[in-house]
């Protein structure tokens, strides 16, 4: 094992939660048929619950990226108009062919800066996906005519003209220009919240999180990449936790949950999917989800306390109820370096094009057929790397950028079937 192995090996020495409080078992709903969003706080439970088919787009208050959401994981889908511009807006919009080659945009899984109306952007050129920004001006002006799919499965066309002194402007009208309605989301009216909501079917505003500073994960739908056969993957919707800005968490994986200790700091990531979905998996044998129980999460709430959270159950559809245990660990102290915990992390995880980024992981098990791949957010697999075989432990991989551009990839390790996933952002 070379030196530099064994300098980042030295971050991903584990920590031993001593003092901890009581464990807690908690349960979360979020209704029948994964109708609402609920918001949950590590010290004081459940902070809110919002239907999610009350909005369609979603404008971030807090923040540089001037992120714009779509209700993607509920229905609404998000269409650029391929060549269109401010100057376009008032032309009808022809959707033959749309389904098949126009760029389709989901929001980031793991960020809350990057919406779908932002996908298709480069911050270094100024470029925020759905605007450019001014340096003259300090506001970001609409560039794009998109065609959006509402939950009620009509379609709209909206164009987002800009964002000024704190407020969003856009329109949006039906395919021929019919229709057209102007609105106005003002940040000051939603104060301390991460994202104000619009429902474009109703022609509303919602005010549907509560004080950002409230909450550390929220439960619910999203869309994630999952697999669809060998070296593909699809944006699908999953039901899962996400955790909130100014919040960490950590996963470890391939040691008894009842066991599994905290991992150092290094290995805390505020990729907002962390804690994520795939700790449950549908048995079609018993109709029923089947809980990992060797994956345990550790979180580092808003208020500076460090848990560590075990699911231990989920309904489904029937109820869309959440069952889990989490702990309190008041303090902790060095581990022993040769635990078995297993880990994947990248580093860095937010790289230069051309930059080397070091893929490290460990594993109890000798490796048989392995590989890393890395796919853009289309789900479209760019490079894979065979990996050595045979060897167990701890190990790291060098992969190359230089053939990626400015955006987001998601670097997936498959160990003997086994995969596991991280986000890499390239500038």
């Amino acid at each position: 094992m070379n030196k530099s192995i064994l300098s980042f090996s030295s971050a991903l020495i584990l920590l031993c939660a001593t003092g901890a409080q009581a464990q807690t078992a908690d349960s979360v709903s979020t209704g029948s048929g994964y109708k609402d969003q609920v918001f949950y706080s590590m010290e004081n439970g459940v902070q809110s619950t919002a239907p999610n088919a009350n909005w369609d787009i979603a404008f971030q208050i807090s923040g540089f990226s001037s992120a714009i959401l779509i209700n993607d994981a509920n229905g609404a889908e998000l269409y650029s108009v391929p060549g269109s511009s401010a100057e376009s807006w008032k032309q009808p919009v022809d959707t033959n062919g749309m389904a098949d080659s126009w760029p389709k945009w989901n929001n980031s899984p793991f960020t809350w800066d990057a919406g779908a109306f932002n996908m298709d952007k480069d911050y270094n050129t100024g470029d925020f996906g759905w605007g450019e920004y001014s340096m003259v001006t300090h506001t970001v002006s609409g560039t794009t005519v998109y065609v959006v799919k509402l939950l009620n499965g009509s379609y709209k066309k909206i164009f987002i003209d800009g964002l000024a002194s704190g407020a969003y402007s856009f329109r949006y009208a039906d395919l021929d220009g019919s229709n057209e309605v102007e609105a106005t989301l003002d940040k000051k009216d939603f104060p301390g919240k991460n994202f104000g909501y619009y429902s474009l079917a109703n022609q509303d505003f919602e005010d549907r999180e509560p004080a950002t500073t409230s909450w550390d994960i929220t439960f619910g739908k999203y869309i994630d990449f999952v697999s669809a056969g060998p070296g593909t993957l699809m944006p699908y919707a999953v039901t899962g936790v996400r955790i909130n800005k100014n919040v960490l968490a950590a996963k470890v994986i391939d040691v008894p949950a009842d066991e599994s200790i905290a991992p150092e700091e290094s290995a805390f990531s505020d990729t907002i999917a962390t804690i994520g979905w795939n700790w449950k998996t549908f048995n079609m044998g018993s109709n029923s989800y089947d809980i990992s129980t060797t994956q345990s999460y550790f979180v580092k709430s808003q208020a500076g306390n460090l848990y560590k959270l075990v699911f231990t159950g989920f309904t489904g559809s029937s109820t869309g109820r959440y069952i889990f245990t989490k702990t309190q660990l008041s303090s902790t102290s060095v581990g022993q370096p040769d635990s078995p915990v297993g880990v994947m992390a990248l580093h860095p995880n937010t790289a230069v094009a051309g930059e080397t980024v070091q893929v490290v992981f460990s594993t109890e098990q000798p490796v048989g057929q392995a590989f890393i791949a890395v796919y853009d957010m289309t789900g479209r697999e760019l490079l894979q790397q065979a990996l050595p075989t045979g060897s167990t432990g701890l190990q790291s991989v060098d992969v190359r950028t230089s053939s990626l551009h400015s955006g987001m990839y998601i670097v997936v390790l498959n160990l003997n079937g086994i995969t596991a996933h991280q986000y890499l952002m390239v500038h």
